[in-house]
Order: C-alpha cells, then sequence, then structure tokens
C-alpha cells in the first residue's frame, strides 16, 4: 500500500511543467526551425509587445516573482499545410505569468511567412502545449490538419491533458481559418486525497480506425488505489486496451473503458461520433460505494410516462403507484443524499452522498421501477454515468451500471422495467 502511495504522490509533482516553476520547459528552438525568423520576431507575433526580463534570481530568499511574465517559442513546425501554395509557420509560445502554479499560459498561432502576416491564432485554457503534429484525416487527403495538446489541471496536484484537431483552410480573402475537428481529454490524474492516495488517472488516445475516414477513441480510467498489491489483477486480454499507453503502475481499483467511432464528414472535414461503448473491469476488490457493486447490463429499460419530478431544496419523486417517495436532499450538511421514505414519511432507507476525499459524485436523476420494487439513481463522476439500483424491500440487493456518457435524457422521475417483460 505504501509502495502504491508513494507512487502517486510521485506521479502527481511529477506532473507539473517546468512552465510553472517561472520558467517554460525546454530551449527555444533554433531559428532554422522557426521559418527563417528569430525566436523574438515569432514572439512578436504571437504574444505582441513582450520583452524578455531579466534571469530569475536563484536566491531562496528573493521575492517571488509575482508580476513577471516570462515565455518561450516551445515548438515550431514549417509546412505548406496541404493548401498548395505558400509558407506557414505552426508555433507553440508557453508561458508563465506569476508564481503560482495556475498562472501559466498557451498561444498555438499560424504565421504567413510570404506575407509576413498571423493568420491564426487560439489561446487554450490553461498551460503547457506540446505535441505539436501534422497529421491527415483521412487517406489521400491533400490538405493537413494539426494537432497539439495542452494542460488544464486546477493546480499542482491536478492534470488534465487535452488535445486538440485543427484543420486549415483558405479564406475567400486569400487568409487561413481552422475548424476545430475534435477534442477531448487524453491524460489525467487527480484528487490527491487526506492520505495521499490518488482517486483517478486516466489514459485515452485518438487513432485512425480500420477504414478510410474513420478514427477511434479509447479511453481507460482508474479509480482508487488497491489495499492489497497481491489481488491486483494486471492481465489484460483485450488487445485494443492493453496496448494503450497507460502505465503500470498507475493502479486502480475499478476501471471504466470506453470506446468510441468518429467519421471524418466528407464536406466539412469535421469528425462526427457514430458510437460509443463503455464497460467496467474490476481489477481489485474494493470496499468503497459506488463502484463497488455487482454490474449488470442491459437488464432494464426505460419506459413512458415519465413521472413528475419536485424541485427545490430536496428533490423528490413519488413511485408509480404513490405508496413511497425518494427524496434527494441539497442541504450542506446532507448534500446528494438519497431517502427512501413512505408516503406517510417515514424514513425506510438512506443512501449518504457520492462526495469524499477520493470520489465525487453528482446525482442527475432519480427514478422508479414500474412495479416500485426498486429506485434508481443517475450518477455523473468524472465525465463518465452509471445507473445504480437499489430493492425497496431488501438493503442487499443492490447493483450498478455504466451508462453512455453522452446521454443527458436522464431526468427525474424516468420509470423503468425489466428487458423481459412486456409494457402494458
Amino acid at each position: 500500500m505504501l509502495h502504491r502511495l508513494l507512487i502517486a504522490l510521485t506521479f502527481a509533482l511529477a506532473l507539473r511543467p517546468a512552465v510553472l516553476a517561472g520558467q517554460p520547459e525546454g530551449p527555444p528552438k533554433p531559428t532554422l526551425q522557426l521559418g527563417g525568423l528569430s525566436e523574438p520576431e515569432v514572439m512578436e507575433f504571437l504574444l505582441p509587445g513582450y520583452e524578455a526580463p531579466p534571469e530569475p534570481a536563484h536566491d531562496p530568499q528573493a521575492e517571488p516573482e509575482w508580476n513577471v511574465t516570462r515565455a518561450k517559442v516551445f515548438e515550431a513546425i514549417e509546412t505548406d499545410l496541404g493548401l498548395l501554395k505558400g509558407r506557414y509557420l505552426l508555433a507553440i509560445v508557453n508561458g508563465s505569468t506569476g508564481a503560482c502554479a495556475q498562472c501559466g499560459f498557451t498561444i498555438v498561432g499560424i504565421i504567413d511567412l510570404t506575407r509576413s502576416l498571423l493568420v491564426w491564432k487560439v489561446e487554450p485554457d490553461h498551460y503547457w502545449g506540446h505535441g505539436l503534429e501534422l497529421l491527415r484525416l483521412r487517406p489521400g487527403d491533400s490538405q493537413l490538419a494539426f494537432a497539439f495538446q495542452w494542460d488544464r489541471g486546477a493546480h499542482e496536484h491536478n492534470s488534465y491533458g487535452m488535445k486538440a484537431i485543427y484543420r486549415p483552410r483558405r479564406t475567400e480573402a486569400g487568409g487561413v481559418d481552422c475548424d476545430l475537428v475534435w477534442s477531448d481529454l487524453v491524460s489525467s490524474r487527480a484528487g490527491l486525497g487526506a492520505n495521499g492516495v490518488m482517486w483517478h488517472s486516466r489514459c485515452a488516445s485518438m487513432t485512425p480506425g480500420p477504414r478510410a475516414r474513420e478514427w477511434t477513441y479509447r479511453r481507460r480510467t482508474f479509480f482508487g488505489v488497491a489495499a492489497n498489491e497481491e489481488e491486483y489483477d494486471t492481465e489484460d486480454e483485450d488487445p485494443e486496451f492493453s496496448n494503450m499507453p497507460c502505465e503500470s503502475d498507475w493502479g486502480g481499483i475499478v476501471e471504466i473503458r470506453r470506446k468510441e467511432l468518429w467519421v471524418v464528414q466528407r464536406e466539412s472535414g469535421v469528425m462526427s461520433r457514430v458510437s460509443t461503448r463503455s464497460e467496467r473491469v474490476d481489477r481489485a476488490p474494493s470496499s468503497t460505494f459506488p463502484l463497488s457493486l455487482p454490474v449488470r447490463s442491459d437488464t432494464w429499460v426505460r419506459v413512458k410516462p415519465q413521472l413528475t419530478g419536485l424541485t427545490g431544496l430536496e428533490r423528490s419523486v413519488n413511485s408509480p403507484n404513490g405508496r413511497f417517495r425518494i427524496r434527494l436532499s441539497d442541504s450542506p450538511s446532507t448534500e446528494n443524499e438519497v431517502i427512501l421514505t413512505t408516503r406517510e414519511g417515514q424514513v425506510v432507507r438512506s443512501l449518504k452522498g457520492w462526495k469524499t476525499d477520493f470520489f465525487i459524485g453528482e446525482v442527475e436523476a432519480l427514478g422508479w421501477a414500474k412495479d416500485e420494487s426498486r429506485f434508481f439513481a443517475v450518477l455523473t463522476f468524472e465525465y463518465e454515468r452509471a445507473l445504480l439500483s437499489f430493492s425497496v424491500e431488501g438493503t442487499d440487493d443492490y447493483w450498478e451500471e455504466v451508462l453512455d456518457p453522452y446521454d443527458t435524457s436522464w431526468h427525474d422521475g424516468f420509470v423503468m422495467r425489466p428487458r423481459g417483460v412486456r409494457p402494458k
């Protein structure tokens, strides 16, 4: 256990890019890689008026540089962008303002080298832009796209690695504009708890699919840390996910895998998601609720009509025949607590909220089984959704199912029936 805690803490600290320490990571790129421009000239295009400050003092007693901005050209590629004519410089500038861990910034821009003109620029939220690359969205496509990554983590213990793909195109005025083709998380580590336990980590990839114009997004998210390393299952029989570049020491009691199929549209060149599949893989025994329940899949389906849900300080939904009521308390002392009562108000069961040092879940919707034998809660957590099911009669009969993370149609008052039972 101690070994895993040390690994979690080491990785979290290692994720702080050097840009947050007051100096962007890596040396400036040689002039030859900047399309004939000097670094100050590139900086003037992307960060007008910037003047490099004196080197920071190494005296530990020196005052922090609260108001000092430091920036460097971090990566740059000279290319024609597949636009048949023209020379362009695609560049990333990373910088920091002040001494706080959240004060980094990133600028990505395109400079028309022929006309000596900045033709496009974007400033992603947060810091540490990197991984600049050119790619083709489909085989034989003469027009290039480009991708880059950045970190939008909230503080030094949280890292949320994002990746974006843009497709440049010529404008009617002869300039260049870029369409956002796709963007999503590709890595993350977050939530060091009171004891230094990491409550989730993630890796993901976006790669060309087996057929032209198809791309596949795969994501692995790990929750919790195994109490006993000997109980942790490291074997993986699915080559689609086992070959992903996830660190073997990430651990995780529960893993949620997601696979999405995307298709590049012929006319716009923008990607569209056409299918999503999620599943849960148990790596070690868990005593944390949720993510500790038996898994059932496709055994219950929603039916109409939907019950009326009351919204207020305490959201509530009556059962189909009115014998019971489930309510969600949003008061500060019992936030997200689900309470099952009789029609007269007598408490039958009470389920505590899902906010701890190691897990944060929000109850999105409350629902009922059509025969009133079960009640349900849809929980959202770290860009995932799960259906939690509880028996009205017995406290030991409960289960969970991973849902489509993009399905926002769950609302208070939904009704479920067993899939094998025909609706009347």
